[in-house]
């Protein structure tokens, strides 16, 4: 469902008094009550709520959806990771720590389903989809993305990087 052009309201919901909500680039939006540290997925589009709040969501992390991407990833270098698919679905998630298993890293840029990912080592990209490395080493990481190009912020200025045809 796609929001309507003509600004009417799709659906409405009382949220719990302090609740904090985010809304990126995404079909979802991340709700918190204030003082909690679990967080909520609530559908953008229906108002319904696609994760409990024992699904692994916290407060402390970040989610962001690449344009033209199928997943949603949340992550967090102290909370680990999740990734959900548009109707809800977890595909994966990883615990926080150091280990070959864990998630150390904060997402810096996503397009489709690629996520850029900065930790203690370095850049790496991931696949939202099945959250394996698909990129141990990234080089710079964009601050935005596109099909068309990348845009990356030096000490110098900007730069943007043409996508290979």
């Amino acid at each position: 469902m796609s929001p309507p052009a003509d600004g009417r309201d799709l659906w409405s919901k009382k949220m719990p008094q302090g609740t904090i909500s985010s809304i990126s680039s995404s079909p979802f939006a991340k709700f918190e009550e204030d003082g909690s540290k679990q967080a909520q997925l609530i559908d953008v589009a229906t108002g319904d709520f696609v994760l409990s709040k024992r699904a692994g969501l916290t407060s402390r992390m970040d989610c962001s959806h690449g344009e033209g991407g199928t997943v949603v990833l949340c992550a967090s270098k102290q909370d680990g990771a999740l990734a959900v698919d548009k109707a809800g679905k977890i595909l994966w998630r990883r615990a926080a720590g150091d280990g070959p298993g864990d998630w150390n890293a904060t997402a810096e840029a996503d397009f489709k389903d690629l996520f850029y990912a900065k930790d203690k080592d370095g850049t790496f990209v991931v696949d939202g989809r099945t959250g394996r490395t698909v990129s141990a080493d990234a080089g710079i990481v964009p601050e935005h993305v596109n099909a068309y190009a990348a845009l990356v912020y030096t000490d110098t200025g900007t730069e943007v990087h043409h996508a290979e045809r």
